[in-house]
């Protein structure tokens, strides 16, 4: 069962990133095109912890070899936390840097989203599958999802307004035990994500791609909490307005769809 195994498959990627190896990087670019969706989060987490596996993926964008848009957007944030001026001048070309949102821009994004979502009907059942591609990763809804943000089931997601909101500028208000922080290894590893929890001599960082990881703090060079979300912004730029209503549709519903899945 191919699903059965992603699981596994995906803290066989992430372990990649201990392994200070070109090859690693190769390897991954190599599989890059042909890796199943599900997997890119892992991939793209692992590219993004070292510096010369991001010149790596940068260089294959440049070349062609692979799609710019298929990394993660939470992976191009952490390749944005490395202290490379040359690889944030990269970054810069490639990726042009989101303003930062702030609530006046939020809100008034909001309304704007919440007439065009209003002005028809959304089938919950096609947004169950958007949702799992956008939010699913990270967030728990009723009996599907990951564990890397907050749980949804318990949020007020009949305010439809407040919702966008929250999802336009994920910044703005981040939930406690949520804040992102950065970590930086001795051998320059960028590890960031939240602190799961913490001992005198270990911490252990639930990562971008949900995978838990234990650090010894004699390892930790740099531990530097974050005012950004560990949401990316922009997530609802791409979807017309049939997509956004059916998004909406499922995130708005009080109960889970029986729908086999």
């Amino acid at each position: 069962d191919a699903k059965a195994k992603s699981p596994i498959r995906v803290s066989a990627l992430s372990a990649m990133s201990n392994f200070d190896d070109d090859a690693v990087a190769s390897n991954i670019l190599t599989w890059w095109s042909s890796l199943p969706s599900e997997l890119r989060p892992a991939a793209g987490s692992v590219l993004s912890t070292r510096p010369k596996w991001i010149d790596k993926w940068l260089d294959a964008v440049q070349a062609g070899l692979v799609d710019s848009a298929q990394m993660p957007p939470e992976s191009i944030r952490t390749m944005r936390l490395h202290p490379s001026e040359s690889i944030q001048k990269r970054l810069a070309a490639a990726y042009p840097e989101f303003a930062s949102v702030d609530l006046a821009t939020a809100t008034q994004k909001s309304k704007e989203l919440a007439a065009r979502i209003l002005d028809g009907n959304g089938d919950p059942y096609r947004g169950k599958k958007l949702y799992r591609e956008l939010c699913g990763r990270c967030h728990h809804l009723f009996d599907d999802g990951g564990q890397v943000g907050p749980d949804l089931t318990g949020y007020q997601r009949d305010q439809l307004e407040t919702l966008l909101r929250n999802i336009v500028g994920p910044s703005l208000e981040i939930r406690e035990g949520y804040q992102m922080v950065r970590i930086m290894t001795a051998d320059s590893l960028v590890l960031t994500g939240f602190i799961e929890s913490e001992q005198a001599d270990q911490v252990v960082l639930r990562n971008t791609d949900g995978q838990s990881i234990t650090l010894d703090r004699s390892d930790i060079e740099q531990l530097e909490p974050q005012v950004l979300s560990l949401m990316p912004e922009g997530l609802l730029d791409k979807l017309d307005d049939g997509q956004l209503r059916d998004l909406m549709a499922y995130l708005r519903s009080s109960q889970p769809l029986n729908d086999g899945t």
